[in-house]
């Protein structure tokens, strides 16, 4: 394979952040009853803040704006105080992504990973689902800007992974086509599936164990999966 780029997924892939949310949403709970004076359970407080994001993925256009934690906020906050709070919404949003933003971790091999692509020429585009801001902002956070030629969110395009959009702006970007690229990611669907429909090699990362074991048919398969993001180092060089 005569590579020249690496289009690689973000969150759980080269990051750990899952765990973020929760604590991010743990934080916000206690900002609110500061705020408000409220002693608002963490269970309750979770329960209205998903009627507030199913309601926000229930009428929003674009996969984008369904996961849009503004939109998600603004509706718990006007579900609670029956009009927009805009300096409540605005507490409850920076509180969320601060924590996230702060305590954002590369996976150990991310940066022999990036560095070695940087190394051999190629380039590197992140296509990752969700508002181009925040994956400015979590891009940022990591300090991995100068390893990064391009990002391609769900949000430019108008629709997430596996649809193709994604995949195929990445590579119209990078000057690339399906032969000599490879896709990295962690999700079984979201990464591999809409990279394999269209020819593109797959690289699947285990490194949080929750993806693999969900594989449901042979196109959601990777052509590679490793268990360490070094490993992919190895993978690269065995298809050079």
């Amino acid at each position: 394979m005569n590579i020249k780029g690496l289009l690689i997924d973000l969150d759980d892939t080269l990051c750990d952040t899952k765990h973020l949310y929760t604590e991010a949403i743990d934080l916000c709970c206690a900002r609110y009853n500061q705020l408000t004076g409220e002693n608002m359970s963490y269970e309750e407080f979770m329960n209205r803040y998903k009627k507030a994001r199913n309601s926000a993925k229930a009428f929003a256009p674009t996969s984008a704006a369904k996961s849009n934690r503004a939109i998600y906020f603004q509706n718990f906050v006007e579900q609670l105080e029956s009009s927009t709070s805009f300096s409540l919404v605005y507490e409850l949003y920076t509180t969320y992504y601060d924590h996230v933003y702060n305590g954002m971790k590369l996976f150990d091999g991310a940066v022999e990973l990036l560095e070695y692509a940087h190394e051999k020429g190629w380039k590197v585009v992140i296509v990752s689902d969700g508002n181009s801001h925040v994956r400015i902002q979590k891009i940022h956070a990591l300090g991995i800007e100068k390893y990064i030629d391009f990002l391609v969110s769900s949000e430019e395009v108008g629709i997430s992974k596996p649809a193709s959009q994604p995949y195929l702006l990445a590579m119209h970007k990078a000057d690339l086509n399906i032969h000599d690229c490879v896709m990295i990611g962690n999700s079984s669907v979201s990464d591999i599936l809409g990279a394999k429909r269209l020819g593109i090699p797959t690289i699947q990362t285990d490194i949080t164990t929750i993806e693999i074991n969900e594989v449901h048919n042979e196109d959601e398969m990777a052509d590679y999966i490793v268990h360490d993001l070094r490993e992919v180092v190895e993978v690269l060089e065995g298809d050079e």
